[in-house]
């Protein structure tokens, strides 16, 4: 009777899902409006989580918990692209136009963010001009 409790309880243990390990990745003060994805974010202090998954990340601004993203992208590890840096890397095509490309984690991960579409029909338009993008930079604190 014990054995087929103790059975009865690990099947039902071993059946409970996981609970998600989610925990802050890097801390930015980004002083401009961007977008990550078609996701339009103002100007401010964000911490970035990550969510469980390896390739799952959100970004939440500091002062307004509801003011937040999911986001993944491809993930490198190659030491050749991750650096010793912790970063975030946008690309600028105008002052309303600036898009979250790349999060890097200091000797960890790079993760570089697949374009929205709000961004190619925004690189569609340049096209006609074909003016690059501005890259800007901004440091990251990792947690």
């Amino acid at each position: 009777m014990k054995a087929t409790m103790l059975l009865l309880l690990a099947g039902i243990l071993a059946a409970w899902p996981a609970q998600s390990q989610v925990y802050t990745w890097l801390s930015v003060d980004v002083p401009f409006n961007f977008y990550v994805g078609d996701r339009a974010m103002s100007a401010g202090s964000y911490k970035i989580l990550q969510c469980g998954a390896p390739n799952i990340y959100q970004m939440t601004k500091m002062s307004d918990l509801a003011d937040s993203v999911l986001f993944t992208g491809s993930i490198n590890e190659s030491p050749a692209y991750v650096g010793d840096k912790s970063e975030l890397k946008f690309s600028k095509y105008d002052a309303d136009h600036i898009f979250l490309r790349n999060v890097s984690r200091a000797l960890s991960v790079s993760v570089a963010l697949v374009r929205s579409r709000t961004e190619r029909e925004h690189v569609t338009s340049r096209l006609i001009s074909s003016t690059a993008p501005e890259v800007l930079v901004l440091p990251a604190q990792a947690q």
